[in-house]
Formats: C-alpha cells, sequence, structure tokens
C-alpha cells in the first residue's frame, strides 16, 4: 500500500504530463493567479509535516501491532492528506504548463513520505 502512496502522484503527474506536453491548457494558472494554489500545497506540506507531531513514537515495550493498532487512523490520514496535496499540486502545474514545477512538487512529496515512511514511523 505505501508503494502505490508513493507511485500516485508520480504516475499521475507523468501522465498528464505525457498527454499535454508542453501545452497551456489553463492559463490562468500561470503567474500570480497560481501562487495561491502552489501556497496552498506548501500548507499542506507543512500541516502535513506538524500533523506527523501528533503520531507517538513507539514505546520501547510497545509491539509493532499494538503500535500500529493505536496509530493506524493517524497515519493514514497524515498519508492522504500529503497525497492529496502532491496530487493537486502536480496537476496544476501540469495544467499550467510548468513541467518542471510539477517535477518539484513531487519530489518534495517523495522527500516527506520517505521521511515518514512505514518503519521509520514505527521506530523500526
Amino acid at each position: 500500500m505505501y508503494g502505490a502512496l508513493l507511485a500516485g502522484p508520480l504516475i499521475i503527474a507523468a501522465a498528464l504530463w505525457y498527454a499535454l506536453g508542453t501545452r497551456l491548457v489553463i492559463p490562468a494558472l500561470t503567474g500570480p493567479a497560481g501562487y495561491p494554489l502552489y501556497a496552498l500545497c506548501a500548507g499542506g506540506f507543512a500541516f502535513g509535516v506538524l500533523w506527523r507531531s501528533r503520531i507517538p513514537a513507539r514505546a520501547p515495550g510497545e509491539s509493532p501491532d499494538a503500535f500500529w493498532r493505536a496509530n493506524l487512523p493517524r497515519v493514514f490520514a497524515l498519508y492522504a492528506l500529503l497525497e492529496g496535496v502532491a496530487v493537486l499540486g502536480a496537476v496544476i502545474a501540469v495544467l499550467g504548463g510548468q513541467q518542471f514545477t510539477a517535477l518539484a512538487v513531487t519530489l518534495v512529496y517523495l522527500g516527506i513520505m520517505l521521511t515518514f515512511s512505514p518503519g521509520r514511523l514505527a521506530g523500526e
């Protein structure tokens, strides 16, 4: 499941990039009009990083099963938030003709998701 979460935004952005090429689909997304949308994405990533602090570290004597039973809803919420923000940012960037911005958004997403991998969250 974690691999699918990692691949989802990348596949969506790559498919759009391939289908559209460098065509500008929505001209209104270029320049200053697109900045609030990118700020929304940056805010979503920042909120995700802050949300991570709501997931406690695994206690020394706690089993991995007990940890995941207690924290799985929080982890799913974190992953859903991060993936949603990444897909939104990548789609907006590709539709606005800014392919390298879409690449940057997906790379930031990958970096955050690799930092918050299941093994790291469970302290393994």
